[in-house]
């Protein structure tokens, strides 16, 4: 009984003694120093868990904070440590993850981190060792849990030091081809060959001082120069300089990966560069920084979404190179656009804390986009605009004409229902409250068909919008409309003119997605 009695004394002194739980846990666990970061204090720390974590002070161990966050920014700065930007009063933390493991630069761990800032210099020491491997997946959508709104840590000095890693976390996957059969190779190339990496073991790669090398996929095999790899993906990436395929030039990478009975090539690139061409496509030449500002901006919104959605669906990639998400054609040289990337760098736009999805078209006709039918606004209420925009009024797309003959216009219809013949007339069966075509009725020889104001739109290309009228006219048939494009979100010609009334980015963002705010990745 004695000795019972000596032991739990003994216990009850540590434990008064230790001033914190990851302290009491030293005395039975492991302890092995993670890192420690002398001079470079305002860089980032990044620690991930699925479950969350729970966070106490040394100094009151018993008080503990829950995050259901499922990632953890830590930043040291001026000797103040900050947790997702809130600044923690304490010099030391021990955070515990709720389900027991933690991802930290790649590697899973098991265990307590212990976290303490003292003379401008912090440490990270683990309590037990590595519970296993597990590489992080690249691009990993819940690195955006840690943004932060308004963060008081952008002073310039050291900011591009502390965005470092972040960014890198933020790279960009495009779909550039797919393949179910290979009649001709995949042709790539760079100046000055390529490093070829088993995305399964990144440490081991194999170099390529060739210029250009050719893929295909034979026999459910993947081969490079006619020799067979025993690999289902390949990573390539430039020992120097871009990569080239299909006449278009390149940054970052290439992933080649088969998917099914689909051979995927993938363009890897950091967000900042994607956006930085994607603005070439989406704007027009000559338009002042401000709109291309509101246009990197809603490109962000939308490519950060687009990632969330990728992964929620266990899609290899994020969007394809199309304006079906939005186009991108690689390198280019108009290097006016770069302000407008470095001026909004991590900025987005965000409804109830998550990227939201922005669309934007090139006019929107005047439409209030609240009346279109067929859009499910409860999931995105920030396309749900109420008001119209009238700032477009003036440019030249507001208004069109097209103009088909019945026997063209046949043809076309023919795509979709082949027994159409000799149409002897077309008209607007049914229109939503925002004046858009929700339904065409066509009379032909023996038949009556109806077709989506959307069907017909993806078929006639000289439709521009879902906001139109029909006449038929002795041999052909005349189609009056207003807008260009689908009418949500942004418009392109509107912002242009808001812009030149002296509106700011933020408040034209702000009008055409209304609810949104701002938020930053980095």
């Amino acid at each position: 009984m004695r000795y019972h009695y000596s032991f739990l004394r003994m216990f009850i002194v540590a434990l008064f003694v230790c001033n914190s739980t990851a302290q009491i846990k030293s005395l039975f666990t492991a302890q092995m120093p993670l890192i420690t970061m002398q001079g470079c204090i305002d860089g980032s720390l990044l620690i991930a868990s699925d479950k969350g974590f729970v966070i106490r002070e040394q100094c009151r161990p018993f008080r503990k904070k829950w995050y259901k966050d499922t990632h953890l920014a830590i930043t040291c700065c001026d000797g103040r440590m900050y947790i997702n930007s809130k600044q923690v009063k304490a010099d030391s933390v021990t955070i515990d993850s709720i389900n027991g493991l933690f991802y930290f630069q790649h590697t899973c761990y098991a265990g307590s981190l212990l976290l303490h800032c003292h003379n401008k210099h912090w440490y990270l020491t683990l309590y037990t060792a590595p519970a296993y491997c597990k590489r992080l997946a690249l691009n990993n959508y819940n690195w955006l849990s840690h943004l932060s709104k308004n963060s008081k840590l952008q002073d310039n000095e050291h900011k591009q030091e502390r965005e470092g890693e972040a960014q890198r976390a933020f790279n960009v996957r495009v779909l550039l081809d797919e393949r179910h059969q290979f009649q001709e190779d995949w042709k790539i190339s760079s100046q000055k060959g390529f490093w070829l990496i088993d995305p399964s073991q990144p440490s081991q790669k194999l170099k390529c001082t060739k210029r250009e090398v050719l893929l295909r996929v034979a026999d459910g095999s993947l081969y490079i120069n006619s020799k067979k790899l025993l690999l289902s993906q390949l990573h390539i990436v430039p020992r120097d300089g871009h990569l080239s395929f299909n006449d278009k030039i390149y940054q970052g990478s290439f992933l080649v990966q088969q998917q099914d009975r689909s051979t995927l090539l993938i363009n890897i690139l950091n967000l900042e560069d994607y956006i930085f061409s994607v603005l070439r496509w989406e704007s027009w030449p000559g338009w002042p920084l401000e709109v291309n500002k509101v246009f990197a901006i809603a490109s962000r919104s939308y490519i950060i979404a687009m990632m969330r959605e990728a992964r929620n669906n266990k899609r290899s990639y994020h969007v394809k190179d199309t304006n079906i998400h939005q186009t991108y054609n690689g390198v280019h040289n108009a290097g006016y656009l770069k302000d407008a990337v470095e001026q909004t760098r991590g900025i987005f736009l965000a409804y109830d804390k998550q990227p939201i999805v922005a669309m934007f078209d090139s006019c929107c006709g005047g439409i209030i986009p609240a009346g279109i039918e067929g859009i499910n606004f409860d999931k995105a209420p920030y396309l749900a605009r109420e008001y119209a925009c009238t700032y477009c009024k003036n440019c030249k797309i507001y208004n069109w004409q097209a103009t088909y003959a019945i026997t063209d216009l046949e043809h076309h219809i023919k795509k979709e229902i082949s027994h159409v013949k000799k149409i002897k007339n077309i008209q607007i069966s049914k229109k939503d409250p925002a004046g858009t075509v929700q339904e065409v009725a066509i009379k032909s020889v023996g038949s009556s068909i109806s077709l989506s104001g959307k069907k017909l739109y993806s078929l006639l290309k000289e439709i521009k919008s879902f906001c139109f009228s029909v006449s038929k006219q002795p041999g052909s048939v005349i189609f009056h409309g207003r807008g260009y494009g689908h009418h949500l979100g942004l418009c392109q010609w509107g912002a242009r003119q808001m812009v030149r009334d002296g509106w700011d980015y933020k408040r034209i963002l702000q009008f055409y997605y209304p609810t949104t705010n701002f938020m930053k990745l980095y």
